[in-house]
């Protein structure tokens, strides 16, 4: 429990990536980052008369072969074989047995598999009444940054603005690296 806009009225969650801000109008907010450590994972059982290849929409952290029992190649001359060894990049899992499609015309039997995903992240926003303002699932870490009353987040600065609310929020860092290359290109003049 990470509590922020202590004796405050109201907060506001801007979530980076994607995009999202959340306004609570009663602070204190409660801003809950946890790690669901449930195991995520999916069986699969792929035939072996054509390369495995396809793509889910969590990145992959661990391929378990379960098939116990061999596929039969014609092409072998002992007629089995074990089970590939999945490849994993990033959420796409792949075996090419050597990139050859001859290897599977005459194939038959199947291997099966437990494809593990990386763990799950749930962003949840409580308010001071201990009610639920938001509760979201995350294949990756959020980022957020949360700002109290009409102040500006950590590591931004406030400018007036003629938009709602009368101000916005700019980042330090990249008002810092704009001031640098404008002083750079002012030397450069300079020095000719």
């Amino acid at each position: 429990m990470v509590l922020h806009c202590t004796n405050k009225s109201k907060a506001t969650v801007t979530i980076l990536s994607p995009s999202k801000e959340i306004i609570v109008g009663s602070a204190p907010v409660d801003v809950n980052l946890t790690t669901q450590s449930q195991q995520d994972f999916v069986n699969r059982v792929y035939p072996m008369t054509a390369p495995i290849d396809e793509t889910f929409d969590k990145p992959i952290t661990l391929v378990q072969t379960l098939s116990t029992q061999p596929w039969i190649g014609q092409q072998d001359p002992i007629g089995y074989a074990p089970c590939p060894i999945l490849n994993i990049d990033g959420n796409r899992v792949y075996s090419y047995f050597e990139e050859r499609p001859e290897y599977y015309s005459d194939n038959s039997g199947s291997c099966s598999y437990r494809i593990f995903f990386s763990s799950n992240f749930n962003l949840k926003i409580i308010d001071k009444d201990n009610n639920t303002i938001f509760n979201q699932s995350y294949n990756s870490q959020p980022k957020y940054t949360v700002a109290c009353d009409e102040e500006c987040p950590s590591g931004t600065i406030k400018c007036p603005s003629t938009h709602y609310p009368g101000y916005c929020c700019l980042p330090c860092s990249e008002i810092a690296g704009e001031i640098k290359a404008i002083a750079n290109l002012v030397r450069r003049l300079n020095n000719g």
